[in-house]
């Protein structure tokens, strides 16, 4: 039973050289370097889209509620013509960017003023004025350029989905025949090995490594660089995009996932035991 016990204690222990294998790993991905580079580079410019298709998010938003916002010049001017109009003994209509403002309507105007302290009196008030004075004092929403900035975005949409299905296929493809390399090159090294290395081993034991083992590498290729890459890019991309953005909220953002990290470090150390003994 040697051989069992052996192995399940070498399912925690670290690698005795890694810089050893891997090299060796990178000499046999070596034929598929095309496709990992090209993986890479797909992941990296979808990470790099991701990273700004929030920030022009944003510039729609902002686009809508300064459409959606008081014309404040507008405002100032209509209000100093009320003014001037109300200092006169009779109130008369004006005119105002082709607009003509009643009597009655400046009046109400006025009256909006009372309404200050109440924004839903306010917003109610404002909204029996005609038609024609409210398109005077608020701004319009720009269609043209929200309508742009969405093509934009579902163009980058597009290609960023793109680049990760592509980098998904190529990956996918270099892990299918890295493991169908490392399954053949084994089968071939056990039809050369002596039988004694058999009676001194578990067949459970040759068996987890020919299929357990080689199934958890090739995984590993598919899912680990192109993912290593892109979480690098992103964490890089979003703590730049974050001091641009707020470079308050961005210390504090970092500080407290540093604090974090270190708490979850200390807690590891202290549980891993436990868990290196349930496997």
């Amino acid at each position: 039973m040697a051989g069992p016990n052996r192995r399940s204690k070498g399912s925690s222990e670290k690698p005795k050289n890694i810089k050893k294998a891997i090299s060796r790993i990178a000499k046999e991905l070596k034929k598929y370097y095309f496709l990992i580079i090209l993986a890479v580079a797909l992941s990296t410019i979808a990470s790099i889209i991701e990273i700004f298709t929030p920030n022009m998010l944003s510039n729609i938003t902002d686009k809508i509620v300064v459409g959606l916002s008081v014309n404040e010049e507008n405002l100032k001017k209509l209000g100093t013509e009320i003014i001037k109009n109300s200092n006169q003994e009779v109130m008369t209509p004006i005119e105002f960017n082709g607009v003509t403002i009643t009597v009655e309507n400046q009046k109400q105007m006025m009256g909006l003023m009372q309404y200050s302290n109440d924004q839903e009196a306010l917003i109610k008030e404002f909204g029996k004025l005609p038609k024609d004075i409210q398109n005077l004092l608020v701004n319009k929403i720009d269609l043209n350029g929200i309508k742009d900035l969405a093509l934009v975005l579902l163009v980058l949409f597009l290609i960023s989905s793109l680049f990760n299905y592509i980098e998904s296929i190529a990956m996918t493809d270099v892990s299918n025949k890295f493991g169908y390399d490392l399954r053949k090159n084994i089968s071939l090294k056990i039809n050369r090995l002596p039988l004694k290395y058999f009676d001194g081993n578990q067949i459970g034991d040759v068996l987890s490594r020919v299929s357990n083992d080689v199934d958890t590498l090739s995984s590993s290729m598919n899912n680990s660089i192109s993912t290593i890459v892109s979480s690098i890019t992103l964490v890089i991309g979003v703590i730049v995009m974050m001091f641009i953005t707020n470079w308050i909220l961005a210390v504090t953002a970092i500080v407290s996932s540093i604090m974090g990290f270190v708490l979850m470090s200390i807690i590891v150390k202290k549980s891993q035991k436990h868990f290196d003994q349930k496997q």
